[in-house]
């Protein structure tokens, strides 16, 4: 374990995912020793908390090992989320805020948004669509960042997407933008514990975003540091579109209009992809609880569906190097979200 102290993060985590995937048949006791060993937990393994905490490693993996015998189009494996439950890992990592109705439409309006595709456009909505090509912004992004123990998803989806449209009008990936910003100054979310997207863009609009390496993470809300001088990352609009509002309803056309320009905040619901590991992602789902970014589409080769490429805040341990593909799919309860709504900062 000496050696991998001395590696990048993203280096040590395909190591340990690597390590496990070699071990993932082995004994669930044999595989929860070294799981523990790697991932460094804090509770020791003599004691009654690790007894506890293996229960929920074994019922994890019981489910891991059923759902990949059935040759479906994704893959589940261990990760650091094993230990717990669905309810706790629900509670601590699927923080995103939904809000609706005329108070959605009021912000939306104060913000100045514009609606991807108006409804009363007299243009053939079908006829100005471009046809759908492979899009892929990873490359305008560094690794994929982890954002701990703290509700902040929303944090990294917004400033994320911020950052990926400096990264795309670069043509390179940029320096990380700061989370942390808006963990602790955006006093109209609720930090570790969650938020919503329309008051974390009006906060971007109003104050723009600062970089990491001046404002680094720390996943814990602390007192606001904000320095204007230094949030030079500013966005002058965003284009949207939401099925929480009023007449702006989102579809697969519409968001993939708005990935065409750059990458997006959207919502997914995460309450089945605690496991994921790899693969084209194809569950039902039932709930927007967490904030991503969209950042590409693709049709998968092996069996010809099409899907959104989706990156997370998990680290890179987690899923395909941090990210996520999930199926298109109209009756797939909105592909899993991502198409429920769409946010594009305007860089």
């Amino acid at each position: 374990m000496a050696i991998m102290g001395v590696i990048t993060s993203t280096d040590r985590n395909q190591i340990i995912k690597k390590i496990l995937e070699n071990f993932a048949e082995g004994s669930p006791k044999e595989l929860f020793k070294i799981w523990h060993h790697l991932y460094e937990r804090s509770y020791a393994l003599d004691t009654q908390e690790a007894k506890n905490r293996f229960a929920i490693f074994k019922a994890n993996l019981k489910e891991i090992r059923e759902h990949n015998a059935k040759n479906l189009p994704y893959k589940l494996g261990v990760n650091q989320f094993s230990d717990m439950t669905k309810a706790e890992f629900k509670s601590k990592m699927l923080t995103k805020k939904v809000i609706r109705g005329e108070e959605l439409d009021k912000i939306l309006n104060e913000l100045q948004m514009t609606p991807a595709f108006l409804e009363d456009d007299d243009d053939d909505l079908t006829k100005r669509n471009l046809a759908r090509n492979a899009i892929d912004y990873s490359n305008f992004f560094p690794a994929v960042r982890d954002q701990g123990n703290c509700g902040s998803c929303w944090t990294f989806s917004t400033s994320g997407a911020v950052e990926g449209n400096f990264g795309k009008k670069a043509g390179k990936a940029i320096n990380y933008l700061s989370t942390q910003q808006l963990v602790d100054c955006d006093k109209s979310n609720n930090g570790c514990d969650g938020g919503m997207f329309p008051g974390a863009f009006a906060y971007v609009k109003k104050n723009g975003v600062e970089f990491d390496k001046d404002y680094p993470y720390k996943a814990a809300v602390g007192k606001c540091k904000y320095n204007a001088k230094l949030a030079t990352n500013k966005v002058t609009g965003f284009q949207f579109c939401t099925n929480y509002s009023n007449g702006k309803n989102c579809s697969i056309e519409k968001v993939y209009g708005l990935l065409s320009q750059g990458p997006l905040s959207v919502g997914i619901d995460g309450s089945e992809i605690q496991s994921y590991t790899s693969g084209v992602f194809t569950a039902s789902c039932s709930e927007d609880n967490h904030a991503v970014i969209l950042v590409g589409y693709g049709v998968d080769q092996t069996s010809n569906s099409e899907y959104w490429l989706v990156r997370n805040s998990w680290g890179t341990g987690w899923g395909e190097a941090g990210y996520i593909k999930i199926a298109i799919d109209d009756n797939n309860n909105y592909s899993c979200y991502v198409n429920n709504e769409a946010f594009l900062p305007i860089v």
